[in-house]
């Protein structure tokens, strides 16, 4: 159940879950979720560790919160690779 919340000045923060693995959402406060300015990472569990994926491995604030179930998700890439 996606959810909205404002715990740091200044940015909002969104959250989501299936029951299986969770999305975080961070953007500018003001930012809309259909905006492109969000940064996302899905949390996974696979039964020993949580890994942290973001959007084809990349944690850049341009993705669109409405659309956190649609992208693919990878580990984090390093920055021009």
């Amino acid at each position: 159940m996606p959810g909205l919340y404002k715990p740091i000045k200044n940015e909002i923060h969104a959250y989501a879950t299936d029951d299986t693995d969770e999305w975080y959402g961070w953007a500018p406060a003001g930012a809309l979720t259909s905006s492109s300015q969000w940064q996302i990472a899905k949390i996974e569990y696979d039964s020993d560790n949580w890994i942290e994926k973001f959007p084809n491995g990349d944690d850049s604030p341009k993705y669109v919160w409405d659309d956190y179930a649609g992208y693919t998700y990878e580990l984090l890439k390093a920055k021009g690779a």
